[in-house]
């Protein structure tokens, strides 16, 4: 059975995953390498089910990012963060056998390339990051559960370079490591990955991402930089749609739009206005959905920003 971070059953996989692969190790590492992943032998030194009880040995010369040490001989032994065991960077992570187990000895290195793997890269699959409208996403959802009533986003789209900044009335920041993976403010799990993997996202283009407290009251202003010319940029996805879901999801939340045009500030959506308007239940009429939903979608493709990397910005004929 397959749960999420909430402890909530997403599905139940009935392929049988414990025989042995016909496929040599040195083959399986090339493989998880290709792939993108790390290979990482695990609790190596136990004396059934590691590699040290199955070879004999351990193989200095094979390219493994690191190996494991279960967590009671790296208590046992007193290793320290960034040891290392012939040549390989030592590393112990938790067990997954109970969810009270999971991430309260979730890694033990300072090892830049495995911490950034274990941190980011393999839960990105499970929070969906898949693009940049899945980041916006988790942003404005941070803004809501945190109690701010009015979210201002403002978007600015020149030579293939994607700005994006994010304003909120919350109580704003309390930490100053938002962006490390095992600080967070959730109840529901102990990793908070929405920040480290938009941070990742933005650095893997060459841009950033930057978070400060507005003031003592609170507020948090959020900016980030995507160069969507980059080979490693992630697709813009539908922006247009994140604004229907958190309309719908958060209704009580003023949500404003904000696109500069010749350095003019253009609000291309304001939810109070909406619901001065109308009222709170316009909300959720599909045919105001789709209204709100078309208007953006149309100033976000004459700035040229699409589903994908951009396209060409329609011209407005003078």
């Amino acid at each position: 059975m397959i749960y999420d971070f909430d402890r909530q059953l997403e599905r139940i996989d009935q392929v049988l995953r414990q025989n042995s692969l016909n496929i040599d190790l040195e083959s399986l590492v090339y493989i998880v390498r290709q792939l993108g992943g790390v290979a990482i032998p695990a609790h190596i030194e136990r004396e059934r089910f590691s590699l040290i009880s199955q070879l004999g040995f351990l193989n200095s010369q094979a390219d493994y990012h690191a190996v494991e040490i279960s967590k009671y001989n790296w208590k046992k032994k007193n290793y320290q963060f960034e040891d290392y065991l012939q040549g390989f960077p030592v590393i112990s992570v938790s067990g997954s056998h109970f969810f009270e187990d999971i991430c309260n000895f979730f890694i033990e290195t300072k090892h830049e390339e495995i911490k950034d793997f274990i941190s980011l890269k393999k839960y990105s699959e499970s929070k969906n990051m898949k693009n940049i409208a899945d980041h916006l996403f988790d942003i404005l959802e941070n803004s809501a559960k945190a109690g701010a009533s009015e979210v201002k986003v403002k978007f600015s789209f020149l030579k293939k370079i994607f700005f994006c900044q994010i304003i909120d009335n919350g109580p704003g920041i309390i930490s100053s490591n938002v962006v490390d993976p095992f600080i967070t403010t959730r109840k529901t799990r102990r990793v908070g990955l929405g920040l480290p993997l938009l941070k990742k996202t933005a650095e893997d283009t060459l841009g950033y991402l930057k978070i400060i407290r507005l003031n003592k009251k609170g507020g948090t202003s959020l900016e980030f930089l995507i160069n969507m010319f980059h080979i490693d940029a992630k697709p813009f996805g539908d922006l247009a749609r994140v604004f229907i879901d958190v309309l719908i999801a958060w209704p009580q939340m003023n949500l404003k739009l904000i696109i500069p045009n010749n350095s003019i500030d253009n609000v291309i959506l304001d939810s109070e206005k909406i619901k001065e308007e109308l009222n709170l239940e316009a909300i959720y009429s599909s045919q105001i959905q789709n209204f709100i939903y078309e208007t953006v979608k149309k100033e976000l493709i004459e700035k040229g920003i699409d589903d994908q990397f951009s396209i060409e910005p329609k011209r407005k004929n003078s």
